[in-house]
């Protein structure tokens, strides 16, 4: 009975081993298919990825110059205006002090009136000279001269001052010049 038993186990066992064998050998190459598939899927969202990282860089490239360009633009405008508004702003104030100026001279031409003798001028003057020396911030005499007449210094509303009054009067040498 064991030799029947041998004789009809064999076989299966044959074929079990066989089985086994073709198995692992059909399991080996479906893993090596599994592994070359995800190999594969992984090469693809790679590729994927790179090909949309390419898109999103090409996409955004124009972008950037554009704004960049924009941004460059709007900052050459701000500086311009800025530069334009400082300008102004100068020859707002250099046409002011020319107004001052102006009316000084005016003034001054007014209440210095011709032919009035350097004695008579001379404290009219100095009263000028008080007020301009306020609005001016030089020192308007030199005082430490023992001459008759203050020296000017160097400042301009001064000069103009001082030209106003020797133009307007008649020179009168009556021991004082």
């Amino acid at each position: 009975e064991f030799s029947r038993f041998h004789v009809e186990i064999t076989p299966m066992l044959d074929r079990l081993l066989n089985n086994r064998k073709e198995w692992n050998a059909l399991k080996e190459v479906h893993e090596a298919k599994l592994a070359a598939i995800e190999e594969a899927k992984k090469a693809q969202e790679e590729a994927g990825q790179q090909a949309a990282a390419a898109r999103q860089v090409k996409d955004l490239q124009p972008q950037l110059d554009v704004r960049s360009l924009v941004l460059i633009l709007v900052l050459i405008l701000v500086l311009v205006l800025v530069l334009v508004l400082v300008l102004v702003l100068v020859l707002i104030l250099v046409l002011i002090l020319i107004l001052i100026l102006i009316l000084v001279l005016i003034l001054i031409l007014i209440l210095v009136p011709k032919g009035i003798s350097v004695e008579k001028t001379l404290p009219q003057f100095y009263l000028w000279s008080v007020m301009i020396h306020l609005l001016s911030p030089q020192p308007m005499m030199d005082r430490n001269k023992s001459d008759d007449l203050p020296k000017l210094q160097c400042g301009f509303i001064d000069f103009v001052c001082a030209f106003v009054y020797k133009v307007r009067r008649p020179i009168s040498f009556s021991g004082v010049w």
